[in-house]
């Protein structure tokens, strides 16, 4: 498709409509696909877990980066994933604003069946991956929560609550939600908050002390927002603490490293954006000026360095191969919900992504390189965030605000 079939940056109908078709087409899938770290997941070699990490390693990344999918050669079957479900829940509970009034009522109910799922499918009082996991940073098993899916289910219970409220019918279900995302806080506080050497900071999984830094931002944000719903100040006042060790390695240029150590050092797209939007909703969460200045100058270095003009996501700075979906989702919905003069760049990169980033059935490839695309079925890495991240675009055009967590619900702290 040439860059003249799609002129100018997509206005809120098409990007509402292109949000509504990947729920829906989704939803007909139970939200089920495979994913780009799952290749440890095969009933074909039963001593996979028994073999050295650099071997699963290698066979992760074999499944990973292949143009092909080999997965039905290995017996590695889709799965359903918190992550993605999180996702497209969150997505719902403001579709349900942006949809006709006749939708709004089945918008609702797939949100509410996703977040009924979330609440049934906890790995202790967290969620975590349904396949093990090895990266070149951690390795640990499906038994085990962590930090990512257990911030981004939290935010989908809380939108989920607040996209209810008031609503017949809904009163015990979002009573659940609300319950699951305060027990999910406790569960942080409990089991990834560390106090070590002065520093105070949320871990990646429990048995792990490495501080990722994008983690523990996000981490900080679901257990502010929580504490914002159930008025707990001193939840809040944990979350504030936990910040100074990643904010004083934010460099001039607004950029930070993934991790702590040499090993960690390197910068990236869709982690960069989590850590801008992030500190973006916790200045609001903290009522902090000086942390929204600092939001403000990892904002203007996110789009400096990861970004070009016309809104070609960089997947590593400096890096125009590949182009990487949830690259570009992150920075969608990061632009947007800065507002202001930032809507427009949110819809520049929602227009290169639409023009350039789609298949044919009108999902989302997971990446392009210079002579193949890699359009694997990824949904938690490519439609999920896009779907979320052009619903907000869209919410944020059509002047509709997040779903606040209900209030009267503050007596539910555990």
């Amino acid at each position: 498709m040439s860059r003249a079939a799609r002129p100018g940056l997509p206005g809120i109908d098409e990007v509402t409509r292109t949000a509504r078709f990947l729920e829906a087409y989704w939803r007909e899938r139970a939200d089920t696909s495979f994913d780009p770290y799952d290749g440890l997941e095969t009933d074909r070699l039963a001593v996979v877990s028994q073999l050295p990490r650099p071997v699963q390693l290698a066979i992760v990344q074999l499944n990973k980066r292949s143009p092909v999918n080999l997965r039905s050669l290995e017996g590695i079957r889709p799965t359903r994933n918190a992550y993605t479900v999180a996702h497209f829940a969150s997505a719902g509970a403001l579709l349900a604003r942006l949809v006709p009034t006749e939708a709004r009522t089945a918008t609702l109910g797939a949100m509410a069946t996703r977040l009924d799922w979330l609440c049934s499918n906890r790995v202790e009082a967290a969620w975590g991956y349904p396949f093990d996991v090895q990266t070149k940073t951690f390795a640990y098993r499906k038994t085990v929560p962590n930090v990512i899916c257990t911030a981004f289910t939290v935010e989908a219970l809380l939108d989920g609550a607040g996209a209810v409220a008031g609503e017949d019918g809904y009163g015990e279900r979002s009573a659940r939600w609300q319950d699951a995302a305060s027990g999910a806080a406790a569960w942080a506080l409990d089991r990834l908050y560390l106090e070590s050497g002065g520093r105070r900071y949320f871990r990646y999984v429990p048995a792990e002390r490495l501080l990722i830094h994008n983690a523990n931002v996000l981490a900080a944000r679901f257990v502010a927002r929580t504490a914002r719903a159930f008025g707990d100040e001193s939840w809040l006042e944990t979350a504030r603490g936990c910040l100074d060790v990643t904010t004083r390695e934010i460099g001039a240029d607004g950029l930070l490293p993934y991790g702590e150590g040499s090993r960690e050092a390197w910068v990236d797209g869709h982690h960069t954006g989590f850590v801008a939007e992030a500190l973006l909703d916790l200045s609001g969460w903290l009522d902090d000026p000086e942390l929204r200045a600092l939001a403000d100058r990892v904002r203007a270095g996110y789009r400096r360095s990861l970004f070009e003009a016309d809104g070609r996501p960089l997947l590593y700075p400096g890096k125009r191969f590949p182009v990487d979906v949830i690259t570009g989702a992150q920075g969608i919905q990061t632009f947007a919900l800065d507002g202001g003069s930032e809507v427009a760049f949110a819809q520049a990169i929602a227009g290169y992504m639409l023009t350039w980033m789609r298949t044919r059935s009108g999902t989302f490839v997971y990446r392009k390189g210079r002579v193949h695309r890699k359009a694997v079925p990824y949904v938690r890495w490519s439609d999920a965030p896009m779907c979320l991240a052009l619903t907000r675009l869209a919410a944020v055009l059509a002047g509709v605000a997040t779903p606040a967590p209900t209030p009267e619900k503050k007596d539910r702290h555990p």
